[in-house]
């Protein structure tokens, strides 16, 4: 009986250890952060990290935080941040700026950001949430510094070529004058080994040739798919030799990779728990733009639009209200913001979409530059038609309610163009941005890239003034 009792005092004392151990032994509290789901952080080479914060206690010392920043949906880390040796039991607000890639390396779209507390006896909290980022970093380009090189014999230019930050691999020229050069035709997309560029550098090339005053050509990387195009990644005018010994070319971008021009949105746009919207009005003029519920018949209520600076762009926060629509207006409630078809432009909450863009061509009350848009046919190198046009009919969108229209369609990767007259160039949609498989339809925009070789359903609405692909 006795050694019965010293085993169950040993058994008590024991478990008293353990239940005091135990209270000692509560994992960190985390109240929060000074951010909500869904809403948007802008990231650009001026303000290049993306800021924290955060405040939680733990009745034990905290010894360290982890933070990692991930694509929505995925499990490669982004970015991340570790804190160690901290000895303080809370965190009163406090902020840590985590460095962000370029846009090339992390695009702009929805992350999840995870945060691991852990204390002096190993208990972890970790918590998470879902953030818009709008990453407009770009990679530094290197200033050029070219050899002193002399013209060779049976050359009469030299041309140096300034490409962009994200260049690799070989360069060529493709133009009027390749079949000439020994390749074998002309306006081939390049790959004619007399017309490939010596290298520098990452970003810095140069070659001789001999040229005469009707030679037209662009710079590609070896195919169409990746040829030289604009700042904000449209077409670029073909290259011309006005009969110089020496001319310079800077590549803005490159069509499979296009980067846009860093761009700062206003500081009033971009508010935790509100909706920004971005509107493009095509002109930079000092008419007065507002953002009014859809319907309003005044201007009481109405949000002020702020000039997105050197841009044709405005943008405003609104409440994040579930089913509540806006529009863009002009001076007054009366000049509603349309598209080329006379369609309302709407911006509304989708429960995670931030921000939103809007693309308008004309107000209501002008005429539309496009009477209706009963039909709807995609044309391009991306399509079995090529750039012929007419298209064949399997290349005809389905009109399945007003201003919304699909196509199933297996696609090359390639580019494209929407047209809404088979047969006429003098009317097409484009694109606005770089997201392959979402953004919005823009009327004369650059070409559409298709994402990927493969069969996709294209939906185009143009109420909303977007396009989406899912890969079937």
């Amino acid at each position: 009986m006795k050694k019965y009792f010293k085993f169950s005092a040993l058994a008590f004392s024991t478990l008293l250890l353990i239940t005091g151990c135990a209270k000692d032994s509560v994992a960190p509290t985390i109240e929060g952060v000074a951010i909500m789901d869904y809403d948007l952080v802008q990231i650009t080479n001026d303000t290049p990290n993306m800021p924290i914060n955060i405040k939680a206690n733990d009745n034990d010392k905290l010894s360290s935080l982890s933070i990692k920043v991930m694509p929505d949906g995925g499990s490669s880390v982004t970015a991340s941040q570790e804190i160690k040796n901290m000895t303080a039991s809370s965190l009163a607000r406090t902020s840590i700026n985590i460095p962000f890639p370029i846009a090339e390396k992390a695009p702009s779209g929805l992350y999840t950001v995870e945060y691991t507390l852990t204390d002096a006896a190993g208990n972890k909290s970790t918590k998470s949430y879902k953030v818009n980022v709008l990453n407009y970093q770009t990679a530094r380009v290197e200033k050029c510094e070219f050899p002193a090189v002399s013209l060779p014999a049976g050359r009469n230019v030299t041309f140096f070529v300034t490409a962009p930050a994200n260049t690799e691999g070989d360069l060529y020229v493709s133009g009027n004058m390749e079949q000439a050069a020994g390749g074998t035709g002309d306006w081939t997309g390049g790959g004619t080994a007399a017309l490939k560029l010596t290298k520098v550098s990452n970003t810095c090339y140069y070659i001789h040739l001999n040229l005469t005053n009707a030679s037209e050509f662009k710079i590609t990387r070896g195919e169409w798919g990746k040829v030289m195009k604009t700042a904000t990644g449209e077409e670029a005018d073909n290259l011309k030799w006005a009969g110089q010994a020496t001319q310079s070319v800077t590549v803005q971008n490159w069509a499979d990779r296009v980067t846009l021009p860093p761009v700062t949105l206003p500081k009033s746009a971009i508010e935790t728990n509100k909706l920004t919207v971005v509107a493009d009005v095509k002109n930079n003029d000092a008419a007065k733009y507002y953002l009014v519920k859809k319907g309003a018949t005044s201007l009481t209520g109405a949000i002020p639009m702020e000039r997105v600076v050197s841009s044709t762009k405005l943008a405003a926060a609104v409440p994040r209200e579930t089913g509540a629509e806006y529009v863009l207006v002009k001076d007054n409630v009366a000049s509603v913001g349309v598209n080329a078809y006379g369609y309302e432009q709407v911006a509304s909450w989708d429960g995670k979409t931030n921000p939103v863009n809007l693309i308008v061509d004309a107000y209501k009350g002008s005429a539309p530059l496009l009477s209706n848009n009963q039909r709807l046919f995609i044309v391009g190198a991306a399509t079995e038609g090529g750039w012929n046009n007419p298209v064949p009919a399997n290349q005809e969108f389905t009109r399945v309610a007003e201003g919304k229209f699909e196509l199933t369609i297996t696609l090359k990767k390639e580019e494209y163009l929407l047209l809404p007259v088979n047969g006429d160039w003098g009317f097409k949609w484009g694109m606005a941005g770089s997201n392959p498989l979402a953004g919005n339809v823009n009327w004369q925009g650059a070409n559409f890239r298709a994402p990927d070789a493969g069969r996709f359903k294209i939906e185009v609405d143009f109420f909303r003034g977007t396009y989406k692909l899912t890969r079937q």
